[in-house]
């Protein structure tokens, strides 16, 4: 027994150094200032409304200059910056590493998942940049969109599943000797 507790800890364990792995959060050791500033951000941002239109999937979503022109003044109130570079993540994969600067010098830090580049081109390197800096931007920020942003298309055209109706019984009143659908 306490040798599957052992092993379903150090499972766990393994699990959490992956994932810390991945999301690669950075901070600076304090937070005093640049959090007060990102809730009072969050206290005037509202939802973005999609502006552009991706006609191969029949959807709208919020393209980068949308949702930079809504943020930045607002996180500027507040002392705060965003910052965005391109990390290469090798064999054709591109990361975007985004920064929230204070102006106290704090600042929280995150490296998205690499992503492929689908087109090997300049419009198709670029067109990956910018989609990835956007929900780079939309994972620091913790964004909201009026409807939902599916520029992602329902992960690339999952179906939906359907579930059956529930079942229907008939049942006679033993009093009135009606019907019923239950």
């Amino acid at each position: 027994m306490e040798e599957n507790r052992n092993e379903i800890l150090e499972n766990v364990n393994e699990m959490e150094r992956l994932y810390d792995e991945r999301v690669n959060i950075r901070t600076s050791k304090t937070l005093e200032h640049i959090l007060p500033g990102l809730l009072k951000f969050h206290k005037k941002m509202d939802s973005i409304e999609k502006s552009s239109a991706n006609p191969f999937f029949k959807s709208k979503y919020t393209n980068l200059d949308t949702i930079l022109e809504h943020i930045k003044p607002l996180l500027a109130e507040e002392g705060i910056f965003i910052y965005q570079s391109i990390i290469d993540g090798g064999n054709d994969m591109l990361s975007i590493k985004t920064i929230l600067f204070h102006e106290s010098g704090e600042y929280i830090e995150s490296d998205s998942v690499p992503f492929p580049i689908d087109k090997k081109n300049i419009q198709g390197t670029m067109s990956s940049i910018s989609y990835i800096r956007r929900y780079a931007i939309n994972s620091v920020c913790n964004l909201a969109f009026k409807d939902e942003d599916d520029d992602g298309n329902m992960a690339s055209q999952s179906q939906p599943i359907s579930t059956p109706a529930a079942p229907t019984t008939e049942r006679t009143s033993a009093r009135s000797g009606r019907r019923s659908a239950r």
